[in-house]
């Protein structure tokens, strides 16, 4: 029965962001050191993320259990004879300064994220699978969350693989409301239409319970009136007919739901 420890966890360390690039750059963490240091008290040191500090372990080997070189992952092989010390035969791993959010800005979030998923994903593609990890999606940026999805299930496989993400949207919608539309799976597709909103949905949209309908067509309503104006309207089209729609006057009107053959 082979051993697998489901919760162990990596300290990141510098190489963990050197695949930040590019104008992201800026967004690098650095490491800093208290200015005057207590002698009483151990060491300590931080990651300077967004102009603040988050603490950055320096961790005992004998209280740990563990070396530098095998918590940072700077050697896999020993991480592995570690393991084999251990009986155990696959470690999941988790992050450390993860545990707890570094920033609120999705530029530097999004930037850090994909650089520690990348950094991971290559240390552990010399483990022989032995070593796996988990992905940390960047979720204030939708198409960067997709792009870490799709990259993790193609590191999984022993090979490299970097998703591009469309990144063209129909002109006049906002990107807050883009990002609901665009991962809505009961969305086909939405377009403006002057000062209207047309969606066009498919029939998962119709088998969902109308309460979960008027919310969803409410909030969409609250991105889109603000740039559009009071006489705007959200039109939703199911087969090239409305379905649905909301204004600013009436609200939620499922109008012709009653009119369609749904298939239960």
């Amino acid at each position: 029965m082979r051993i697998i420890d489901a919760d162990t966890h990596i300290d990141e360390t510098e190489a963990t962001w050197e695949y930040i690039e590019g104008s992201d750059l800026q967004y690098k963490p650095s490491t800093a050191y208290p200015s005057n240091p207590d002698p009483k008290l151990p060491p300590a040191r931080y990651w300077v993320i967004d102009g603040r500090r988050q603490i950055r372990f320096i961790r005992s080997d004998k209280d740990s259990g563990t070396t530098v070189e095998t918590r940072e992952l700077l050697d896999v092989n020993a991480r592995l004879k570690h393991m084999d010390e251990l009986g155990t035969d696959i470690q999941v791993m988790y992050p450390t300064l993860f545990l707890m959010e570094a920033t609120d800005k999705p530029g530097i979030n999004t930037a850090m994220r994909r650089s520690y998923n990348r950094w991971l994903g290559e240390r552990c593609m010399h483990s022989g699978g032995r070593l796996r990890w988990v992905c940390m999606p960047p979720l204030q940026n939708m198409d960067a969350t997709v792009a870490a999805a799709l990259e993790q299930e193609a590191g999984s496989k022993r090979s490299v693989f970097v998703a591009r993400v469309d990144m063209s949207y129909p002109a006049g919608i906002s990107e807050d409301i883009e990002q609901q539309l665009k991962y809505d799976a009961r969305v086909d597709s939405f377009e403006p239409d002057g000062e209207d909103l047309i969606v066009n949905v498919n029939d998962t949209w119709l088998h969902s319970p109308p309460g979960m309908r008027e919310r969803a067509l409410g909030q969409w309503y609250s991105l889109w009136q603000p740039a559009h104006g009071s006489a705007s309207k959200i039109v939703v089209r199911f087969d090239g007919s409305e379905v649905e729609r909301w204004t600013a006057e009436k609200g939620y009107q499922p109008e012709r739901e009653k009119e369609l053959k749904i298939e239960n």
